[in-house]
């Protein structure tokens, strides 16, 4: 039996009801085998958390006129994904069906990157490489962030058929994850692990969310996230790309 002592990082898209279904229904399976799991549609900040944590952030910063709050909302998610949950991960299981999610794709290269084992799960027929039969049928980019790509023809039928069919997916998956969870040890929070990028991201997801009690979407700790978030900005949004606008009179006013 795998020590099960840590999360199961579901990656995935959560942006329509299939992958919705699909993410709450591989979550529920895992939670059923003792597992923990933490999925963004349920525990994180984004979509549809995304206004109401944004209204919580603009009560903090009461100024219309700067864009302080919507910085804020847009930078917790990926301090609490990345810095908060995934840095207390022993797996992640991500959902490779078309159309790939971006942010999928940066969190299972986080997750190769920091040594936690990746099971990439297909069951779509469409492939990039124009055939059905292609042994991928994926590009290989994110293949290629996994330890184990489980690739299977999608359930169909009824209802309970899907069901059947899904759940031996998830079985193999399971298997997978016994196999691969003692052989690699998420090394984000070793001390020892001088990636600047992990130590920056853990270190403002322990700024956030540390000591937090109860329930991360209650309005009072989302006030408290945001009030932090204020007051150590400077510090958080160093991981913020540089932002080069280019305007309609930026183009107008280019010499011939």
């Amino acid at each position: 039996m795998v020590n099960q002592d840590g999360y199961i990082y579901v990656a995935a898209g959560e942006f329509n009801v299939n992958t919705n279904m699909f993410n709450a229904y591989v979550t529920r399976h895992f939670e059923s085998l003792g597992y923990k799991c933490f999925i963004s549609q349920r525990d994180g900040f984004e979509v549809g958390k995304f206004i109401t944590f944004l209204a919580s952030a603009r009560d903090v910063v009461n100024d219309p006129d700067s864009d302080l709050a919507e910085q804020i909302a847009r930078y917790v998610a990926y301090y609490l994904d990345l810095g908060h949950f995934m840095s207390r991960s022993i797996a992640v299981v991500a959902n490779l069906d078309d159309p790939l999610d971006s942010g999928m794709v940066v969190e299972i290269a986080y997750a190769k990157m920091c040594n936690l084992p990746v099971i990439g799960v297909r069951t779509d027929l469409r492939s990039p490489l124009g055939e059905v039969e292609d042994t991928i049928g994926i590009n290989p980019f994110p293949v290629e962030q996994c330890d184990c790509f489980i690739k299977a023809y999608p359930p169909t039928g009824g209802y309970e058929t899907v069901i059947e069919r899904t759940d031996a997916i998830l079985a193999k998956v399971n298997e997978k994850l016994t196999e691969w969870i003692p052989r690699k040890k998420n090394n984000m929070r070793d001390p020892n692990n001088s990636n600047p990028i992990f130590q920056d991201i853990v270190k403002g997801a322990d700024i956030l969310f540390g000591n937090l009690e109860g329930d991360l979407h209650s309005k009072e700790n989302m006030i408290e996230i945001a009030k932090r978030f204020a007051a150590n900005q400077k510090l958080l949004l160093g991981i913020a790309p540089e932002l080069v606008s280019i305007t309609e009179t930026d183009e107008e006013s280019k010499p011939d």
